[in-house]
């Protein structure tokens, strides 16, 4: 509650403020009553001791509930290899998923661990999502969905090492370079840190191939001549 009476009146008193919120919230009661023509009762705005919450009751509905309700929905197909079936879930996942949670209040303290649970959530599902498009040999949406993963976080250094695998495995030879070396800049560069001996030795493993086709071509230019 101290929350809401600095949001409002920052520059009041929050004891004379108290009065104030009590007003508000009556109004506010009313008009969700109103809004709801008197079936439930709900939404409501419930007060206890020094914290607010809304109460929307058994047919209430948030898009945050709907978000973790779909997580759970897509991994129990997932779990039983309906791969298709979690594909619906997912892609309402990331229908839902508008943004960072609150993100009017990027520096409040009180949201961040919620806004980061919610977006490290959703970054998971996207992973997820790729997989089942691979198990559906769909590689060209796996790639589009990595892409879309890495726009939000990037510095995810495993959704780089599944873009170089599948952009291996769909004859993307160049993209699978790119994407390699963006990897190493965002890490390497933009964090300063070292890229990991995972990556490296993943890039090493799946350009082999190149360099030995180049090296057959080089064999075949020279007997050409």
């Amino acid at each position: 509650m101290d929350e809401v009476l600095e949001l409002l009146w920052p520059e009041m008193d929050p004891q004379a403020t108290r009065a104030n919120l009590r007003v508000i919230l009556s109004m506010l009661r009313k008009v969700f009553k109103r809004l709801d023509n008197g079936k439930n009762g709900f939404p409501n705005l419930k007060r206890e001791d020094n914290k607010l919450s809304l109460a929307l009751g058994k047919s209430g509905w948030t898009d945050v509930d709907e978000f973790l309700g779909q997580i759970k929905l897509a991994g129990y197909k997932e779990k039983r290899s309906l791969w298709a079936e979690a594909l619906v879930h997912y892609e309402k996942i990331v229908e839902l998923y508008q943004g960072d949670f609150l993100s009017e209040e990027l520096y409040a303290d009180w949201c961040y661990m919620e806004r980061e649970y919610l977006k490290d959530q959703f970054l998971t599902s996207l992973m997820k999502m790729a997989e089942c498009h691979e198990r559906l040999n769909n590689l060209p949406e796996a790639i589009s969905t990595l892409y879309h993963a890495l726009k939000v976080d990037m510095y995810r250094e495993d959704a780089y090492q599944k873009l170089m695998i599948l952009c291996s495995e769909a004859g993307r030879k160049g993209e699978m370079i790119r994407a390699y070396n963006l990897c190493r800049k965002a890490i390497e560069e933009d964090l300063e840190l070292e890229l990991s001996s995972e990556t490296r030795d993943l890039f090493k493993r799946i350009s082999k191939p190149l360099e030995e086709n180049s090296e057959l071509d080089h064999v075949r230019l020279s007997l050409v001549n």
